[in-house]
């Protein structure tokens, strides 16, 4: 190959420069957010990746910021569809362990049948006892399986019915992890109930304690606070 080949097969590739790859975040277009996708495909350098993924954070937000009353609309519609797509992501593993936890409870069912069925020796009452026991959980196990499976049922008909809806078609078809880097004013209500910043994740604070500590937490007994605290530790009363 030769040397003027060579020199014009390197220019082909010359780099996106970071001023360029702004104008896209900036740009905010669907053109851009598809050109930015296929930067971040072909990229191999993980610091030039991770660049580009926030550009292209950046060039969603400003794309799917709704500039009109319909689009508000649908827009809001979009994210509770998101959520509902994630609760029926977690009602999904919930079933499978209830089905399991069922399948456990019927397994010792039988046993404890077969026990009651051969005892020749020992009280027979409590093996009689031990099988009803068995026969409770199996049935509470069942039953928590069947709530279960008609609520993940209502879910998946709520957003199927909430996407036929939607008439913004940008909407339709929102990144998964779109709603994670977006705010909504009705997220400040949710605030007060956020663990302070010295307690573990299993401590149950109350807000206005009247505590002088940074965190001005109210802690119950099992609280690890920082024993740097004002309130020496947050123990609670």
């Amino acid at each position: 190959m030769s040397a003027k080949k060579i020199t014009k097969k390197l220019q082909s590739k010359k780099e996106v420069s970071s001023t360029d790859i702004m104008k896209l975040a900036h740009a905010g277009t669907k053109e851009a957010v598809a050109k930015l996708e296929v930067m971040i495909e072909k990229e191999t350098d993980e610091a030039k990746k991770d660049y580009l993924f926030l550009a292209l954070q950046e060039a969603e937000l400003v794309y799917f910021e709704p500039t009109n009353d319909q689009e508000e609309k649908d827009f809001c519609l979009a994210k509770l569809i998101n959520d509902k797509e994630e609760e029926w992501f977690f009602q999904d593993i919930e079933i499978n362990g209830l089905a399991c936890r069922a399948d456990f409870a019927r397994l010792d069912l039988a046993v404890r049948e077969k026990m009651l069925r051969e005892i020749t020796k020992g009280d027979k009452e409590m093996a009689k006892l031990n099988r009803d026991v068995a026969q409770e959980m199996l049935t509470m196990a069942e039953d928590q399986l069947a709530e279960a499976k008609e609520e993940m049922a209502d879910t998946e008909a709520w957003v199927q019915t909430a996407k036929k809806m939607l008439k913004t078609k940008k909407y339709q078809d929102l990144p998964a992890d779109f709603f994670d880097n977006y705010h909504f004013d009705d997220e400040v209500l949710d605030e007060d109930d956020e663990d302070c910043c010295c307690c573990d994740e299993e401590c149950d604070c109350e807000n206005d304690c009247g505590c002088d500590c940074e965190c001005n937490c109210e802690c119950g007994e099992d609280c690890e606070c920082d024993e740097s605290c004002e309130c020496g530790g947050c123990e609670g009363e």
